[in-house]
């Protein structure tokens, strides 16, 4: 079956006359103003009851019926918010909004061609409005019609010269297609008509555009998004935990589900039973990670049970996954009320949410409560920010007592680290040279194989003062596309730096990688955001790495992951004694060579590296979440071991 679109107009519309509308004079104007107020300040899932409320007096009206389909938008009830746009095409057949409305709604329920359909009849009605062919064009780029996506963005563009949205998907959709110094002019166009547009700033950071921070410090100190924007956007600009909570319960509030009827306690069983709820079942940081945990844990006491919406292709990773859980469950087709449902009725004990707000989440079904425990753990360096999530699994590292107020969970405090890793994981010796790889055969190699995103000007401007201070070093990176490699290297040579010492290196197979790795001698982590899977496979191929521990839960991973692997002392505390320690390692090969020699020794028998032993004090966290909710218990802090 093919995902082409057929794009056809609708020449047979008829107008359905529905009831008479009231005069004006009756309708609750001044509620429905309030409401609009409330949705305005982002208070969606309150007002949302209260227009349903509404809605029984006066079901025609067509303002309340466009108000509830935006409102059911939000919440993720792309159904409920169809019905709405409909009921008011139907009253209001020649307006060419509620046909653009109903083709996102279509679009978010996955019903693409539908979709097309209604937007082009939205088109022939209103060929002027610019948002419909914006909505159009995302419809195109999520059935991977990118050339002609960019043909709609052009068009909106071109119809509202200053549409911010539609320079953005243009210059997303041109990352995309390989054209990113197109890209890079357009979105840095949506900065200049929105100087607080987030999304532009990411998506400049990811080609390592370092105008994408400033834009971000130039914020005024109270600045607040005028959108709801996923909290994890902010997380690599601002090192700062109470605001990514404050970000957290925005979002939560906005986006997640509202119970609509009362969970009931699950069947009595042997076995204890857990949900994982997550979208990457394939070749990904989070398998990567869980793999082990999934062939160590107890299948005596505990059943395993994913729930996954993963849209990848299947791979080895997935079919491991299934064969590694007592149930697999596919929810990527359902809608949020079909998945609420189907998970209700899996009688789970406990759920964890491994994505948290990163791409592709639905996290927010956790707020229609889906079992007795609900749990945030791996996918999310941060609060959740909603009291349907009971508990976070961290460690005192990455979230000491001192920062418990920045979360709204639980806390739940492994004795190493919250990240498991599996020592199974194989590592494909290298047999090239360092010359092979572009690396000079003597001299001093940092390495850094973080995303771009993470990169910072911050730390860049510390890496590119290491490279000045050791003679004959070099900066080996992950290659990513031409233009993040032209930025980086037109930043170093700024800062006085030969570009030439940036090092590119070529994407390779995961278990290649890791043999690879060795040729480095010090990983240099970032800051707001360190390496977190990417520190373990350093340290997993025995590279030493150096990270300073900032604020937040991202921030502080670095520190876990070392401390974990009994090297505490390559956690710094500020930019100046990363530089200083950096520096010290580079010129003392003595103490590098020690570093190196123990973590060679200690990897197999770290807390890090034992899977075994973590998924011990897993299993009895989990225990005593399920425990105390037999007990008639509410959550409580806790420390495992």
């Amino acid at each position: 079956m093919s995902n082409r679109l057929r794009l056809r107009t609708n020449t047979n519309r008829k107008a359905r006359p529905g009831a008479p509308i009231p005069p004006t004079s009756r309708l609750p104007v001044q509620v429905l103003a309030g409401l609009m107020a409330m949705d305005q300040a982002g208070e969606h899932q309150k007002a949302l009851p209260k227009a349903e409320a509404l809605l029984v007096q006066w079901p025609d009206w067509v303002p309340l019926l466009e108000l509830l389909g935006s409102l059911y938008l939000k919440a993720g009830d792309a159904q409920a918010a169809a019905r709405m746009f409909s009921c008011a095409s139907q009253q209001e057949p020649d307006k060419a909004e509620h046909f653009s409305n109903l083709g996102v709604c279509y679009r978010r329920m996955g019903q693409m061609q539908n979709a097309a359909n209604a937007l082009l009849q939205a088109m022939e009605l209103a060929p002027q409005i610019a948002d419909i062919p914006y909505n159009l064009g995302n419809l195109l780029r999520d059935m991977g019609q990118n050339d002609m996506a960019l043909q709609q963005f052009a068009r909106a563009i071109e119809l509202c010269p200053t549409h911010a949205n539609a320079m953005l998907s243009l210059g997303v959709t041109l990352v995309d297609l390989g054209h990113a110094a197109e890209a890079q002019q357009v979105l840095r166009m949506v900065l200049n008509l929105a100087p607080d547009n987030v999304q532009a700033m990411v998506n400049l950071s990811v080609i390592c555009d370092f105008e994408a921070y400033h834009a971000f410090t130039r914020l005024p100190a109270d600045w607040a998004p005028h959108s709801v924007d996923l909290p994890g956007l902010f997380l690599h600009f601002e090192d700062n935990a109470a605001k990514q909570l404050q970000r957290s319960r925005r979002w939560a509030l906005a986006r997640f589900l509202q119970p609509t009827s009362a969970l009931q306690p699950p069947l009595p069983e042997a076995r204890i039973r857990v949900g994982f709820l997550s979208a990457d079942y394939h070749e990904h940081a989070t398998m990567r990670l869980f793999s082990g945990v999934l062939r160590e844990y107890d299948r005596s006491r505990f059943a395993f049970h994913a729930f996954s919406y993963d849209r990848e292709k299947p791979d080895e990773w997935r079919q491991f996954a299934i064969d590694h859980h007592d149930g697999f469950h596919d929810i990527t087709a359902m809608s949020d009320a079909e998945a609420v449902d189907y998970i209700r009725a899996q009688s789970l004990d406990v759920l964890i949410d491994l994505k948290g707000f990163t791409k592709d989440s639905r996290s927010h079904l956790l707020g229609a409560r889906l079992a007795p425990v609900q749990v945030a753990w791996l996918g999310f360096p941060g609060s959740m920010g909603h009291f349907a999530v009971d508990y976070a699994i961290v460690d005192q590292r990455v979230v000491p007592p001192a920062l418990k107020s920045t979360f709204d969970e639980k806390l739940v405090w492994m004795p190493h680290s919250y990240q498991p890793n599996d020592n199974q994981r194989a590592i494909h010796p290298d047999k090239a040279s360092r010359a092979d790889h572009g690396l000079p055969d003597v001299g001093f190699v940092f390495c850094t194989f973080n995303h771009t995103y993470k990169i910072s000007p911050v730390e860049f401007d510390i890496w590119m003062r290491l490279l000045a201070q050791v003679e004959g070093s070099v900066l080996w990176l992950l290659k990513s596309n031409a233009v993040v490699q032209s930025n980086l290297c037109q930043e170093a040579a700024a800062r006085g730096i030969d570009p030439a010492r940036l090092i590119f290196a070529e994407p390779r197979q995961h278990n290649d990688h890791l043999g690879r790795i060795a040729h480095a001698d010090l990983f240099l982590d970032s800051f707001a955001v360190n390496a977190h899977t990417t520190t373990s496979d350093a340290l997993w191929a025995g590279l030493p790495v150096l990270t300073m521990a900032g604020e937040q839960f991202a921030a502080r991973v670095g520190a876990s992951l070392l401390t974990a692997a009994g090297l505490p002392e390559l956690v710094t505390q500020t930019h100046e004694e990363y530089e200083a320690l950096a520096l010290e390692l580079a010129r003392n090969p003595t103490l590098l060579g020690d570093l190196r020699a123990r973590l060679a020794q200690q990897r197999l028998t770290c807390a890090l590296f034992d899977t075994a032993v973590f998924t011990r004090h897993f299993e009895q966290a989990l225990g005593l979440m399920h425990q105390r909710r037999l007990d008639g218990l509410t959550p409580v802090d806790f420390n495992v071991g």
